[in-house]
């Protein structure tokens, strides 16, 4: 009898491959998202949106790897509120590849980006699905892990 051994799933903040591994993601998640997949894509603007995020510490970049392939990303920050001194964070992107949601991965990424955000004490996290893709599971995905829906975002194209 053969025993599975499940993949090493790990989180950690990329390297210069994992980094462009993550940017050829991004590509994938542009292309299957209906709200983004008409927009030109500008792989130069990407590669310095990703290094600047990693390099900043006001952002969050991390990545996860199953056996040493990249199956996802997430890239957060954390602002000041406009009227307080305390800080909140967001998500800029998530993305997981469609092989690899349900899984942990997201739950990971997310559960890592807690990690930071409490490391650098801010109190409160907002998270928000802005590709149309999924918005429903997700939504229910980020109530299931403690995130309350607190409101709704709108687009209009002009």
């Amino acid at each position: 009898m053969n025993i599975i051994v499940p993949p090493t799933i790990e989180v950690t903040e990329p390297d210069d491959e994992q980094l462009l591994d993550a940017v050829r993601l991004g590509e994938a998640m542009w292309s299957e998202s209906p709200v983004y997949g008409g927009m030109k894509q500008d792989i130069a603007k990407m590669i310095e949106f990703a290094y600047n995020a990693r390099a900043s510490d006001h952002s969050f970049f991390n990545v996860v790897t199953v056996d040493n392939s990249c199956y996802g990303f997430m890239i957060g920050e954390r602002a000041p509120y406009g009227f307080h001194d305390s800080e909140f964070a967001y998500d800029r992107l998530l993305y997981v590849t469609p092989t690899r949601r349900g899984s942990v991965a997201a739950r990971m990424l997310i559960q890592a980006f807690e990690d930071w955000c409490k490391l650098h004490g801010v109190g409160r996290i907002m998270l928000g699905v802005t590709t149309g893709v999924h918005a429903a599971q997700t939504e229910k995905f980020y109530n299931k892990l403690g995130y309350q829906t607190i409101g709704a975002l709108t687009m209009k194209e002009i």
